[in-house]
């Protein structure tokens, strides 16, 4: 499996991620509408898990 900061646009969408500002790097939750923007780590980099909703609605049990 592909690390999480090399998700793709379309790799979030399966996962159930929309990007809603690419620049302030704004993500929604597909299942329960929650917006979050994770906090980038020093040289730009995305933190690990960056991608799962803050309520858990796109977590399986085996990541």
């Amino acid at each position: 499996m592909k690390r999480p900061a090399e998700f793709t646009e379309k790799e979030l969408k399966k996962v159930g991620v929309t990007i809603t500002d690419i620049r302030r790097t704004m993500l929604r939750c597909d299942k329960c509408g929650q917006y979050w923007s994770p906090n980038i780590q020093p040289g730009g980099r995305l933190p690990r898990g960056y991608w799962k909703c803050p309520n858990g609605c796109n977590v399986s049990n085996d990541e």
